[in-house]
């Protein structure tokens, strides 16, 4: 047997719900494998399966070379052979002090006498201190994993490790989930898409008790059925056969394209290929020729900007359009004219987003420097787009405000409630982020792929000059 733990054709039923349904499951000895689903897709059940808290009605469970049947043993006998378990809820013990949890956990004979008479060696306090050097803010989520670490498991199973965390506490649990994943299989489920992505592992979609896909994240969330049961990303954005013309000089050649809901669409090219005529064509800028455009599933025929950004349509274009002499406060304002009176108001997110506008609401926008960036990003978002397009963001500004629109980017797109179209000229900016490409060359669409189709080799020779 070369997987280390193998379920096959297991099924399970609960007063006549099929929980489980014919899953099979395979991990081998060293991997990361995240595992994700709607709720009531049998991620939880399986795991209850594999420890031994529910038997399935059929199937079978294997462990390690020999092929040992789990169904037969009992919940200990399963810890024992080195299967550990982290649940949703944390399970420590609270008013005992971390490192005597740790020491609780430490791997050792568990019968009443050794247990009674045991006293901690050197071994076992290098041990508990090595771990609780892992916790850092002693964290329970990170407790608990360490006290299970402790016990040497080769199996990891993992429920919901980044619920309720700030996004510093996720960042730790992906390093300590990774570097645990060197040395035995660990088994990670999660709804945070982009606590996921950073685990940078094979993902497992269940829907209904069955395996709905298999792959790569980004693969995974290409899957229409995985889009169509989980996802739920609908089309924000058609584009068919669009042209633009700019006097008797057409710009445009037929555009196609489609953007999802939850994913940043990137336009590549050089300089005067049509990337920013495409987006005033497609925010009502810019009256297009030919073709038409679906947003959000209904047909817009040709109107104005205004009436787009009420639709939600937010658009933050080259060159800023700060208004030089209002303050940062009344230039955030100004998105309050698509809104409804009720939504007038500056929500705390974007302070989170964007803390130097908090500290200059009474500077005038004019004065920014590069925060101006900043600004017309964040009076952007104040308009509640469900389509944000972004027009060369990192142009003209310094390494560490790059850095923080990079950090908003990805945000926006793990909170997955609307579509991102970037145009940007540093590749290495945009392919960090971007779902799909399309490189513009003469007006019309050259290449076009998502992520994983498109190698970045061929992706960079594509937009070289």
């Amino acid at each position: 047997m070369s997987a280390l733990l193998e379920v096959s054709g297991v099924s399970v039923t609960f007063d006549g719900f099929r929980a489980i349904n014919n899953l099979s499951f395979a991990i081998g000895r060293a991997e990361l494998r995240a595992v994700i689903g709607p709720n009531g897709a049998g991620k939880t059940t399986f795991m209850d399966i594999v420890t031994g808290k529910t038997r399935p009605d059929s199937g079978s469970v294997k462990w390690g070379d020999r092929g040992v049947n789990l169904l037969r043993l009992s919940e200990a006998q399963i810890a024992r052979i080195g299967i550990g378990r982290k649940f949703q809820r944390p399970t420590v013990f609270e008013d005992q002090l971390v490192r005597d949890n740790l020491m609780l956990a430490i791997r050792r004979p568990r019968g009443p006498l050794a247990t009674l008479f045991f006293r901690p060696g050197p071994a076992d306090h290098a041990r508990v201190a090595e771990l609780a050097a892992e916790i850092g803010h002693g964290q329970k989520q990170w407790l608990e994993i360490s006290m299970l670490l402790a016990q040497d498991p080769q199996l990891l199973l993992v429920d919901e490790p980044a619920a309720g965390m700030t996004p510093a506490e996720r960042e730790q649990t992906t390093t300590l989930l990774r570097r645990a994943a060197q040395t035995r299989a660990v088994v990670v489920v999660e709804h945070d898409m982009d606590f996921v992505r950073r685990l940078d592992c094979k993902v497992t979609v269940l829907h209904e008790g069955a395996v709905l896909a298999e792959g790569s994240l980004d693969f995974v969330t290409r899957n229409p059925q995985v889009i169509d049961v989980y996802l739920g990303r609908r089309a924000m954005l058609k584009v068919s056969g669009l042209t633009l013309h700019y006097g008797g000089s057409q710009i445009l050649h037929g555009i196609d394209l489609t953007m999802r809901q939850g994913e940043v669409t990137c336009l590549l090219g050089t300089n005067g290929v049509g990337k920013t005529s495409l987006l005033k064509a497609i925010s009502g800028t810019h009256p297009r020729s030919g073709g038409t455009v679906e947003f959000d599933g209904q047909p817009i025929g040709r109107l104005p900007a205004q009436q787009m950004a009420r639709r939600g349509l937010a658009y933050v274009p080259q060159g800023r359009m700060i208004f030089p002499l209002l303050t940062v406060r009344e230039n955030m304002e100004t998105a309050f004219a698509v809104l409804p009176r009720s939504e007038h108001r500056i929500p705390d997110e974007i302070y989170d987003l964007f803390p130097i506008l908090k500290d200059f609401l009474h500077r005038r926008g004019g004065d920014l420097s590069g925060g101006q960036q900043q600004l017309a990003i964040a009076r952007a978002l104040l308009m509640r787009p469900k389509l944000l397009l972004l027009d060369e963001p990192t142009e003209g500004i310094q390494p560490s405000i790059i850095a923080q629109i990079g950090r908003v980017i990805d945000h926006l797109r793990a909170r997955g409630d609307m579509a991102i179209l970037l145009v940007e000229q540093y590749f290495d900016f945009a392919y960090a982020r971007a779902d799909r490409f399309h490189v513009i060359k003469r007006g019309a669409v050259a290449l076009s792929g998502s992520n994983a189709e498109i190698p970045e080799a061929t992706l960079r020779a594509a937009v070289s000059v």
